[in-house]
């Protein structure tokens, strides 16, 4: 009798030291969301505390482009008549001026085009002076109308080859008005149409070029823009001036700021977009090329909502967190979950900031250490 109610007394005991164990056990997950600090904790990490905000959020228009100048600003440079590349220095990268000379060109049709010009230059004057005077032999019926009429075509024909080939010389590149015999050259100077620096060059010395087969290609730099392609659905969401936020595959770290300055006002049958072109501050011009590919967003309209610092709020698998607190006199603080909405200028949405009192307090600054750990 007295070893079962040994036994029962030992039962007992075990029993609620079971008890007890899962009580601590409850509480330790009940308190497993709180973190407490020391004062000294609190500034030697620079933790800060702070409360919601009400933050604008703009929505935005997601696009891709590329970085462009206008049309007047590039140059494609021709041969008007093919022949033998004989002389170029200028690489890829290299500044020109306007005029500046590109390149020589070497072929016999530029003498023969010259000798054309300079025949039928001074036959001009002969044949004038005869149409002239069979006019006065006609007035004057000494001669027949015949004559007077071939006079008459020759001049005028021979006034009409003069200038084609005044025309054909300028387009080569010779001056007719400093032509002479003794000057006549077999090689012409190609000049840039405008300042600039050189983008492509599809020829060498030596190679022999077609008639208005590309040479190279210039660009001026001085107006970069933005030209951007938009879903026609997103087209009546944009106007001129909205800002534009930017990135390019060679510097996807750091965005930048344009704004919107021209709206197409067609859309393409097959792409269902339309054109938008932005501008670009002259001040950051140098950081890009022309060709650059840009994933551009266009801000629209803008809405206010509650929201915490970026650094107040911490995804943890999926999941996102922030520290309130909990204590009034202390420096405690519990693991809340958070419904984050858009990010903007640093702050991030809070969706379900109704649930928390209007004086609570979050740790805005040293959360992810704590809740990351």
């Amino acid at each position: 009798m007295i070893r079962y109610i040994f036994f029962l007394i030992v039962l007992t005991l075990i029993f609620t030291a079971c008890k007890n164990s899962e009580n601590n056990t409850q509480e330790t997950r009940q308190d497993s969301n709180l973190i407490s600090l020391t004062e000294n904790q609190f500034e030697s990490n620079d933790f800060e505390i702070g409360s919601l905000i009400v933050s604008s959020f703009p929505s935005y228009i997601r696009t891709q482009g590329t970085i462009d100048v206008p049309p007047q600003n590039k140059a494609s440079i021709h041969a008007v008549m093919g022949g033998f590349v004989k002389n170029i220095s200028l690489l890829v990268g290299d500044k020109v001026e306007k005029g500046q000379v590109l390149l020589t060109l070497e072929n016999p049709k530029f003498i023969q085009l010259q000798q054309d010009f300079l025949e039928t230059r001074e036959q001009l004057a002969f044949l004038k002076s005869e149409y002239e005077r069979q006019a006065t032999l006609f007035e004057e019926k000494i001669t027949s109308q015949k004559n007077f009429l071939k006079a008459q075509s020759d001049y005028k024909t021979a006034v009409a080859r003069v200038e084609s080939l005044k025309k054909q010389l300028y387009l080569v590149g010779i001056s007719p008005e400093n032509l002479q015999p003794e000057n006549i050259n077999s090689q012409v100077q190609l000049r840039a149409p405008i300042s600039g620096f050189v983008s492509v060059i599809y020829i060498s010395s030596g190679s022999y070029v077609s008639e208005n087969e590309p040479l190279m290609e210039i660009v001026n730099n001085d107006h970069m823009h933005l030209e951007m392609q938009v879903f026609e659905r997103d087209i009546p969401k944009l106007k001129k001036d909205q800002v534009i936020l930017f990135k390019t595959s060679e510097t996807s770290s750091e965005s930048y700021r344009g704004t919107v300055h021209l709206i197409g006002t067609t859309v393409n049958s097959q792409t269902r977009t339309t054109q938008v072109h932005g501008h670009i501050p002259d001040s950051i011009t140098n950081r890009f090329a022309v060709g650059m590919f840009v994933d551009a967003q266009i801000e629209t309209e803008s809405t206010s909502a509650a929201a915490l610092p970026k650094k107040a709020v911490v995804e943890v698998e999926g999941i996102f967190y922030a520290l309130i607190k909990v204590d009034t006199n202390g420096l405690q603080f519990k693991k809340v979950k958070i419904e984050s909405g858009k990010e903007s200028n640093g702050f991030v949405e809070i969706k379900n900031a109704d649930t928390f009192p209007a004086s609570a307090q979050f740790l805005v600054k040293g959360a992810y250490n704590l809740i990351g750990e």
